[in-house]
């Protein structure tokens, strides 16, 4: 009873870990042998593998570790006394002319990327929001139903060699590898090319 019990209690479940946590409680009360729950826990996860085939990612097993990573960014800014060349013209005046205005924009960044690690090689990925600006993933909000482009902001493949782990070797667009302030580069600056560091 107390089996028949505890099977249907898993089979509604949507936890396996609540799942799991009945069943031992079942055998530390003695209800249940040790391969009776070993069973149970087994046809539960055969029916949750069964009725959600595409909720487990499978990775290769050659990969040590598959990473993700992402944020997105909103804000709104306000400029006043812009100085703003106009070039529409005005009644009986020049076609450009300059003038000082108040401007207010909506931004916003969306990042997202992935990073995988075989043995002494690593490679990654991001995509960022953005114009194409190669010091800014801020995409200014404009038209309602416009579509906003979206650029490969890395995508590198990085090799640490053990026997000898403290070089690295980076091909592609990575991260900036040298040494910076933002009085020299952007921190969202992405070279692209060979670098080799020492550490």
């Amino acid at each position: 009873m107390a089996a028949a019990f505890a099977c249907a209690w898993l089979t509604a479940s949507t936890g396996a870990r609540a799942g799991d946590a009945l069943v031992d409680k079942l055998v530390e009360k003695g209800l249940l042998t040790q391969e009776e729950a070993a069973d149970l826990k087994e046809q539960e996860f055969k029916e949750t593998r069964d009725t959600f085939p595409g909720t487990k990612i499978k990775i290769a097993s050659w990969l040590d570790e598959l990473s993700f990573n992402g944020d997105v960014r909103t804000r709104a800014e306000f400029f006043t006394g812009q100085k703003v060349v106009r070039t529409d013209g005005r009644p009986g005046g020049a076609p450009h002319y300059e003038t000082i205005e108040d401007r207010t924009r909506f931004r916003y960044r969306l990042r997202l990327g992935a990073e995988a690690t075989a043995g002494d090689f690593r490679a990654g990925v991001r995509l960022m929001s953005g114009s194409g600006d190669p010091v800014s993933g801020n995409q200014t909000m404009g038209a309602t139903f416009s579509k906003k482009p979206i650029n490969i902001d890395l995508a590198y493949l990085a090799w640490n060699p053990s026997f000898f782990n403290e070089m690295t070797i980076v091909a592609g667009k990575m991260e900036n590898p040298f040494f910076s302030t933002p009085l020299v580069y952007d921190p969202d600056l992405t070279p692209e090319g060979i670098s080799e560091q020492f550490k």
